[in-house]
């Protein structure tokens, strides 16, 4: 089953106003005289052009899956994670304002411990944001149940 990511306004608002900056800045560096400032303000444009685009992208294309052996997470255009069932390890809900750890769009996140290697002592953890928190918890733990027995 798929489960969409849930996105706080504040991220939304980012991406919104990195794009309008950029393209506001973009178009008026293009009635300016040609000077060293105006190209690393235009440079500076194209740079946040691109990064609103990523994060516009990874808004719209940040998904779950519970497949049939493995939850599957797609975060944007470029990162894509496969974690067997038998390889997590926990699985708790988290209220995380950092950016940087999380693989949603969320401060409400969900903290999963799990085994990249099969070797001990070489854990890894993801925070996740579905929509539904509570269904996806469930239906993870069915299938994590499923694989054990």
């Amino acid at each position: 089953m798929k489960f969409k990511s849930k996105i706080d306004m504040a991220y939304v608002m980012l991406g919104g106003g990195m794009l309008v900056a950029s393209v506001s800045n973009l178009l008026s560096m293009a009635y300016r005289e040609a000077t060293v400032f105006t190209i690393i303000l235009t440079i500076l444009g194209f740079i946040t052009l691109f990064s609103s685009i990523l994060l516009i992208s990874s808004l719209i294309n940040t998904y779950y899956v519970l497949g049939e052996n493995e939850l599957y997470i797609r975060y944007g255009v470029y990162y894509k994670l496969r974690i067997p069932y038998k390889n997590i390890i926990s699985v708790n809900p988290k209220r995380n304002w950092s950016a940087i750890q999380t693989l949603g769009h969320s401060a409400d996140n969900l903290v999963i411990q799990y085994n990249n290697s099969g070797k001990k002592y070489f854990d890894k953890i993801i925070y996740i944001s579905p929509e539904t928190k509570e269904e996806f918890i469930r239906q993870l733990n069915e299938h994590i149940a499923g694989e054990t027995s």
